[in-house]
């Protein structure tokens, strides 16, 4: 698929998006990864980010709960420092210590990353995120950061974006010296 992707046109792009994100649960949990950034690669292309998203998403919560997983029993079996995620070769001891599973989620988890910022990059695909989806996105998220030490700032950010808040601004110095009055 990366051989052909830059002869690509347009149409194809459209069409290879939507086509792709519905077959992820398909394809095996390593390289299902590499076609959710296809797909987030699409959407950056013009595919409907909406039609992709909400299964990009559930991939995304998917190894986030793996990622979890990795850090909780690489605890348990001795700690240490966690191996990187997107180093080339991956670490001896993963799949023993953590299980092929979780450690398939770990060492794919930067991919999700990739794939998840482009689909939220479309305010179709934010909007439609429900709020307590985005709050259980953030808190593994951030219990993967706080025991990996890795940082996954991007996604983070990407999830804190909200469309469509009231949003009220207040400037301290000048309301604090300022009373309001009813013509304000």
């Amino acid at each position: 698929m990366h051989r052909f992707f830059g002869d690509a046109a347009d149409q194809e792009f459209l069409q290879a998006g939507p086509r792709l994100a519905g077959i992820l649960d398909e394809v095996p949990p390593g390289p299902r990864a590499t076609v959710a950034v296809i797909v987030g690669a699409c959407v950056e292309r013009g595919a409907d980010a909406s039609a992709c998203g909400p299964r990009v998403l559930a991939g995304l919560a998917e190894t986030l709960d793996g990622a979890r997983e990795v850090c909780e029993r690489w605890e348990a079996s001795g700690g240490g420092e966690l191996p990187d995620p997107e180093a080339e070769e991956p670490a001896p001891d993963l799949f023993d210590r953590v299980g092929e599973d979780a450690a398939v989620a770990w060492l794919t988890l930067h991919q999700w990353e990739m794939a998840c910022v482009a689909m939220l990059n479309h305010a179709a695909v934010r909007t439609v995120l429900d709020a307590g989806t985005r709050a259980r996105l953030l808190r593994t998220l951030r219990s993967v950061e706080e025991a990996s030490g890795h940082d996954f700032t991007c996604l983070a950010h990407a999830l804190l974006v909200l469309d469509d808040e009231p949003l009220i601004v207040l400037d301290r110095p000048t309301s604090s010296r300022t009373p309001c009055s009813p013509t304000c």
